[in-house]
């Protein structure tokens, strides 16, 4: 990262998930100057997102050792002690929990699992022990028990509590696939979706709204609305160019190459 660069600005402008995570990495990797950039973002996102990690994801040669128990040995009643036995490893836990989910899921146990995992599922609490992972096969499970109706608040609760309309709080491709999920099981109901989801992800009093990112276009590209997924673009571009006009940014690097007598034209 050069000096004199304005990248306490660019922060401000929301960038996207992937150069979050690339701040992270350099900042884990002793980059004093991604850290402080990443500080910035993390202040302006209202929050710390620092916070929604469990501590004990650190790292560790004692976090990353392999689970070695085997998962299925759990009842779906069993499911605290599951969640106590599991490596602090966050993507272990996910492939555990997911295959002792699917485990059970392909006995014929959905029931038992979804009375064992709703309040979870529903709750802040899910996502802080990392159940919210199983919010598409609980949608799975409960749309074929119980219809799409009965289904809908999985997604629902999922999109706020892993913050999809942020734009930084989960990887994209999982909100992609959640908003794949909405479009394909109702699509006369996509608008009411965004409605009931653009919430802040805390279980405040009063939650705040929050403004869907530009995730939403693709959402409006799954319905096939493509003059609103435009306009939707072009105001987000307006926002942005608004928000940073009176912002001293230097002109980039690429249009002072352009604009060089020097750059061949074809």
């Amino acid at each position: 990262m050069k000096e004199r660069w304005p990248l306490d600005a660019l922060m401000r402008t929301g960038p996207n998930s992937e150069i979050r995570d690339t701040l992270q990495q350099l900042a884990r990797d002793g980059s004093a100057s991604a850290a402080e950039r990443l500080r910035v973002l993390q202040e302006h996102g209202g929050w710390d997102v620092g916070l929604l990690h469990r501590q004990e994801h650190s790292g560790s040669g004692i976090d990353s050792m392999p689970y070695e128990g085997d998962v299925t040995i759990f009842e779906p009643e069993q499911l605290d002690d599951l969640l106590n036995s599991l490596s602090a490893s966050h993507n272990e836990r996910t492939v555990l929990l997911r295959a002792w989910y699917q485990h059970w899921a392909t006995k014929g146990q959905g029931r038992r699992l979804l009375e064992a995992l709703d309040d979870l599922l529903l709750s802040e609490e899910g996502r802080q022990r990392d159940v919210l992972l199983l919010s598409d096969l609980a949608f799975q499970t409960r749309r074929k028990l119980s219809g799409a109706n009965a289904a809908w608040k999985y997604l629902v609760r999922a999109q706020i509590l892993s913050g999809g309309w942020i734009g930084y709080m989960e990887s994209e491709t999982k909100t992609r696939s959640r908003l794949d999920l909405v479009a394909q099981n109702y699509p006369q109901r996509c608008d009411e979706f965004v409605v009931e989801t653009t919430y802040g992800m805390f279980d405040d009093l009063a939650p705040p709204r929050v403004a869907p990112k530009e995730v939403m276009v693709y959402f409006y590209l799954q319905q096939g609305r493509i003059e609103e997924a435009v306009k939707f673009a072009e105001t987000m571009v307006n926002c942005v160019i608004d928000d940073t006009r009176t912002l001293p940014l230097e002109q980039p690097r690429w249009a002072v190459e352009l604009a060089s007598p020097t750059v061949s034209r074809a």
